[in-house]
């Protein structure tokens, strides 16, 4: 009899259990993080569908581009105070989202007319970057070659869909302005127009060798429809707030299923030497007191007087420097100069240290000026020459 009574009530109380939890689930209100994922993902599927439609950017299996536009050289100007100087820039790329390979190749010529003709590849795991003019092809560094796979990711045609891919870090940032995680930490923000529903911009704030935290812009307007889907025929890059280059695309095309040899290294290349870390750095000496500088991407040039060295293009970013810097202490005879550094911020031409320089309070960072110069550099400085700033180093 007990166990006929203990069945019976199992039997009455599990409907009434499975009436009551939909009931308490409809109570249940979305938290505030619940309620920011909502209200992003509705704006990106709204952009997802300006552009054409989720299925028909998923069809997109390769893009090709032709463009012409202007570079500026950031923080290179022929005068202080004056405009950057600016350059003409071809691109032909071909993106293989489907293979998950790139080919683009940049043709451009640098102030005083050195030419650049450069083609950087990526195959799966294996990038490469091919000069064109030497025809010297060199594997591309472990920087290089996540570049190029990010930009994979983050092709006009591919990011909206790489932030549907990463929903679960979608959040708004105000109206017509989202936010995701890139699958390497990135944070994205994604900026679409009012109007049509478009991207117009995305940014990212990151660390700039030369600039320090930075935020990189890619505008991109001019939409046109190609093959099922609207792509950008115009796309302006900014960091952190200058413009660095304006570009044009005369073609665009999709799915035109390149060919595999697109994205091979040139069979009659030259098998360059991987670029090194920019801490490695090799001392090659030329002649009594004049050394290479080597190592990695960029070279100096470094001269030893009697009471000062210097050292001609401290390149890349302040890690380069203080490595080349700390290379030549290591080489170069002690007895030879004192300890003051400079703060490295840009490139071009630095006179490192000399025991001539005048000393001032260690926590006085200073712009030296052309009269205090000329007390230790070898020769008189042009009048059209940028003196840079610089402050102590440690002893």
């Amino acid at each position: 009899m007990k166990r006929t009574f203990v069945l019976t009530c199992t039997l009455v109380m599990a409907p009434a259990l499975l009436l009551t939890a939909p009931a308490r689930a409809a109570e249940q209100t979305p938290g505030l993080s619940e309620k920011s994922y909502r209200s992003a993902r509705r704006v990106l599927e709204v952009g997802i569908q300006a552009m054409g439609g989720q299925q028909a950017l998923q069809a997109v299996t390769d893009v090709s581009r032709t463009g012409l536009g202007t570079g500026y050289n950031q923080g290179q100007s022929l005068k202080p105070g004056t405009p950057y100087t600016t350059r003409m820039v071809k691109i032909r790329s071909v993106v293989d989202f489907a293979g998950k390979r790139s080919h683009t190749e940049t043709a451009t010529e640098f102030q005083g007319s050195i030419p650049l003709h450069f083609r950087t590849l990526l195959k799966g795991d294996a990038g490469f970057g091919v000069n064109l003019l030497t025809n010297v092809a060199t594997p591309l560094s472990a920087v290089g070659l996540a570049g190029v796979k990010t930009a994979l990711r983050r092709d006009p045609a591919a990011l909206l869909l790489t932030a549907w891919s990463r929903a679960e870090t979608l959040r708004p940032l105000g109206p017509g302005v989202i936010t995701f995680a890139d699958s390497d930490g990135t944070q994205i923000a994604l900026y679409f127009d009012s109007k049509t529903h478009l991207l117009t911009k995305y940014e990212t704030l990151g660390d700039n060798p030369v600039l320090g935290d930075a935020l990189t812009e890619v505008v991109l307007s001019d939409y046109r429809p190609i093959g099922g889907v609207k792509l950008p025929f115009r796309v302006i890059n900014r960091t952190a707030g200058e413009l660095t280059q304006e570009l044009e695309y005369s073609e665009v095309t999709v799915n035109t299923r390149p060919n595999d040899s697109l994205f091979e290294v040139p069979a009659s290349a030259e098998k360059g030497l991987p670029f090194g870390p920019v801490t490695t750095v090799e001392l090659t000496k030329l002649a009594e007191g004049i050394y290479f500088v080597a190592g990695s991407s960029h070279n100096s040039l470094l001269v030893a007087f009697d009471d000062h060295l210097m050292l001609v293009e401290a390149p890349l970013s302040e890690e380069r420097s203080q490595a080349v810097i700390t290379k030549i202490k290591e080489a170069v005879p002690a007895s030879q100069f004192d300890t003051w550094f400079p703060r490295i911020t840009t490139t071009i031409i630095r006179v490192v240290f000399g025991a001539s320089l005048p000393r001032e309070p260690r926590s006085s960072p200073r712009l030296a000026t052309r009269a205090s110069l000329r007390r230790w550099l070898p020769r008189p400085i042009p009048s059209n020459r940028t003196v840079f700033p610089f402050s102590r180093g440690s002893r």
